[in-house]
């Protein structure tokens, strides 16, 4: 273990986002697939950054924090015949979906063998959501004319985390670790939940200076209970990372 470590990197991830918005006491609303609907990147680079304090020699502090921000873009250009009539219908849809979440956890560890250790934390996540739309449609037929709609919705929430993780050292400048998280929140109008892995592996050519590369999995749930709404989003990010890292 080291007394002092920070990650500096980025992520890779093959995202899927599907996102809807019911009306209270009415049908169903459409679900959104956010690649195909609003032309969001699927693996759009997200940076990351983590660092950990070891304070004597069984207990520490850990911080990690990703920020996901795209921008996208899609027309749609279809004929629809309707009571024997033919509308041709042009939409340019314009959108930014963001998140941002930080985690803070206090870290126990415990030696599990000449080269292993293992650790239990506790803590606490933010994350924050934002997505706008904007829509502009033209109707060209009997009866044509054009309209436009701008959405906008933004949600932060608090919520405890768990943590577990491994550490295996081949060799002092070599090590392999694993690590996971659970993020749940069951109060208020936002509920839902938030768990990560990540299988990565460490190799430091100098003593203070090396390289991390790992695969990490995200899957987040998360319902909104509004007045006269209720939203729903599921994201899943999964893919490799690659990290400058820094020990001491």
């Amino acid at each position: 273990m080291d007394r002092f470590g920070a990650w500096l990197g980025g992520y890779q991830p093959d995202m899927r986002i599907r996102l809807g918005v019911d009306a209270s006491g009415g049908p169903q609303g459409t679900t959104i697939d956010a690649e195909r609907d609003f032309g969001l990147d699927r693996r759009h680079p997200i940076g990351r950054a983590r660092v950990d304090f070891l304070l004597g020699d069984h207990q520490g502090f850990g911080l990690d924090a990703y920020r996901y921000d795209d921008r996208g873009a899609r027309t749609l250009d279809r004929r629809v015949i309707y009571d024997g009539n033919a509308y041709d219908i042009d939409a340019a849809i314009r959108s930014r979906f963001g998140m941002d979440f930080v985690s803070a956890a206090w870290h126990w560890w415990l030696d599990a063998g000449e080269h292993d250790v293992v650790g239990v934390g506790i803590g606490a996540a933010y994350y924050r959501l934002a997505l706008d739309v904007v829509g502009e449609v033209t109707v060209d037929g009997p009866v044509g004319g054009s309209a436009a709609a701008t959405s906008h919705h933004s949600e932060a929430a608090w919520a405890p985390v768990l943590t577990l993780g491994w550490r295996h050292a081949f060799t002092r400048d070599v090590r392999v670790y694993v690590d996971l998280s659970g993020v749940r929140k069951n109060a208020g109008s936002l509920q839902g939940h938030i768990f990560s892995g990540a299988l990565g592996v460490e190799y430091f050519p100098w003593e203070h200076v090396g390289l991390g590369v790992e695969y990490a999995a995200n899957r987040i749930h998360l319902d909104k209970d509004g007045r006269d709404y209720a939203a729903r989003l599921r994201l899943r990010l999964q893919g490799p990372a690659a990290f400058m890292r820094v020990r001491f």
